[in-house]
Order: C-alpha cells, then sequence, then structure tokens
C-alpha cells in the first residue's frame, strides 16, 4: 500500500514538473515575442516576398493583439496571437482575417551577436520570416 502510494505521489510530481515546465517557457516565450519586430527576410513557398510587403514591421502587444503589414496592400494589418508548446517546441499561432500572415508557426529566438540583437525565425509550412527586435536594449 505504501508502495502504491509512494508511485502515485512521484508520477503525479513528475507530471506537474512538466506541466509547471511548460508554462513558464510559454510564458518567457510571450515575454520575449512581445514588442516591436522588423522583418529582415521572408519567402512565402520559397520564393522572395519582401517586396510584396506595405512595410517591414509586425508587433506584438502585451494580451493578443498584433499589428502586420499587407501584402500587397491587401489584407488585414491586425489581428491576434498566442504562443503555446508542440512537441518540446515553441509555436505561434497568428489569428487575422484575410491576411496572409494567418497560419502556425515554430518559432527559435537567437542572439545575432555582430548586429547586438535580439533575432526570430517563424516557419510554417509555406512561410519562413526571419526578424530582428527592435526598440530593445540587447542583453545576452
Amino acid at each position: 500500500m505504501k508502495r502504491c502510494f509512494f508511485t502515485i505521489v512521484c508520477v503525479l510530481s513528475i507530471f506537474l514538473s512538466f506541466l509547471i515546465a511548460c508554462r513558464s517557457t510559454t510564458k518567457k516565450s510571450e515575454e520575449m515575442l512581445s514588442g516591436l519586430w522588423a522583418i529582415d527576410t521572408i519567402s512565402l513557398l520559397n520564393e522572395n516576398v519582401m517586396s510584396s510587403l506595405s512595410h517591414n514591421l509586425i508587433a506584438f502587444e502585451d494580451g493578443d493583439k498584433c499589428t502586420l503589414p499587407q501584402f500587397d496592400w491587401q489584407g488585414a494589418t491586425e489581428g491576434s496571437w498566442r504562443v503555446y508548446m508542440k512537441e518540446g517546441k515553441i509555436n505561434l499561432d497568428i489569428k487575422s482575417t484575410k491576411s496572409t500572415f494567418n497560419r502556425n508557426y515554430e518559432i527559435t529566438f537567437f542572439d545575432d551577436e555582430k548586429r547586438k540583437l535580439h533575432c526570430m525565425t517563424m516557419e510554417s509550412d509555406s512561410m519562413l520570416i526571419i526578424c530582428s527586435k527592435g526598440l530593445t536594449a540587447y542583453k545576452k
């Protein structure tokens, strides 16, 4: 009986630790993502589409609002976003009506030490975006 109780307590402790770690990673990712990002490169279906953007900025506001550029001056410029973990990877879901950015992305944060910028890669099934964070002090 004691062994069974001990086993249950261990399993519950491991499960709770996993949930807390996932929530902590999601929260840190949300904090890192919040703010203004400059799109350095963007490709859709392996084709460079940078010249099709109305501007090269994406703003992720606290909460769930985001401001997006338009493609060929069409589509929505506002949307919502959320970060979640899937299979141990950080994912970003952008929802926006009639916007090319309306998709799920796997995101990776990295530092560009040469330019002293925080950067991010956003990759979906058909789009690849590399951004650098603006208006933020670079901290390694």
